[in-house]
């Protein structure tokens, strides 16, 4: 865990965070350094650890490789990405983990990382590793997928589309709540998600390839509710290449476009 940053060209905070802007790199050290490791790659450093006045915390560093920084200048980090689409998700009324600051790293214009706070859900567990569980029933099981499929019949019908819509992005929190995460690639659109969208949300969320067996996914798809962009078989059956680029093709089409998530819409 090296190579800290030691300030942020650019941050975002809640109004309510308790501490300033430019205390947020001392912060985030002092989160790595009492909280715990959860991951730690070339890309990525996840740590939970706590906020300045005590409460638990999500910290996720995204780096730059050296070989892509090139690349930056004109874009948005993943961390400001996912951040304003979590904020949007949320002032829509779609369940979302709360986002408490995002910052990035510059140096000469090239981002070298990016930081994304969110907030600690009490008992939360994605939905993944829940459904995973041996020990959780499967009546139970199913329940939660439904919910999973009635939380992305939300999203849609508030206009936006996921694109990372996969059981680890999705928190299983009580009592039956799903809250999204990990939505950097999120697009929005002027009224409710049209179609292709739901489609690739679905099939990433219940196909074949998402590690559900046909009952699970029927399960999801009863929570979605009618009518639904897909029968239960052709979400079954769409190839994982056909998948990946129907889901390459509308992101480049929505976000190319400008559609991002924009939580000061009015």
């Amino acid at each position: 865990m090296n190579g800290l940053p030691q300030q942020f060209a650019r941050v975002w905070l809640v109004p309510d965070a308790g501490f300033r802007a430019e205390r947020l790199a001392m912060a985030f050290t002092a989160a790595a350094l009492q909280g715990r490791v959860v991951k730690d790659e070339e890309q990525t450093l996840l740590v939970r650890g706590p906020l300045p006045d005590g409460a638990p915390a999500w910290w996720k560093l995204y780096r730059v490789p050296p070989r892509r920084r090139w690349m930056t200048p004109m874009g948005r980090s993943r961390a400001r990405r996912e951040g304003r689409a979590l904020r949007a998700f949320a002032r829509a009324g779609v369940p979302a983990v709360p986002a408490l600051a995002w910052a990035e790293e510059r140096r000469r214009g090239l981002l070298r990382s990016s930081l994304l706070v969110t907030a600690d859900v009490a008992g939360a567990r994605d939905l993944r590793a829940l459904c995973a569980d041996t020990a959780l029933p499967p009546e139970q099981r199913r329940a939660w997928l439904r919910a999973a499929g009635a939380a992305a019949r939300r999203l849609h019908d508030a206009g936006f589309g996921h694109f990372r819509m996969q059981l680890r992005n999705l928190l299983a929190a009580e009592p039956d709540r799903i809250l999204f995460l990990d939505a950097p690639f999120a697009c929005a659109v002027r009224r409710a998600a049209p179609r292709p969208l739901r489609a690739v949300d679905l099939v990433d969320l219940a196909g074949a390839d998402s590690g559900l067996g046909a009952e699970d996914s029927a399960a999801v798809l009863e929570g979605y509710g009618a009518p639904a962009p897909l029968s239960l078989h052709a979400v079954r059956a769409r190839r994982p290449f056909s998948q990946k680029m129907r889901r390459i093709g509308w992101y480049l089409y929505y976000n190319g476009t400008g559609r991002r998530p924009d939580p000061d819409a009015a």
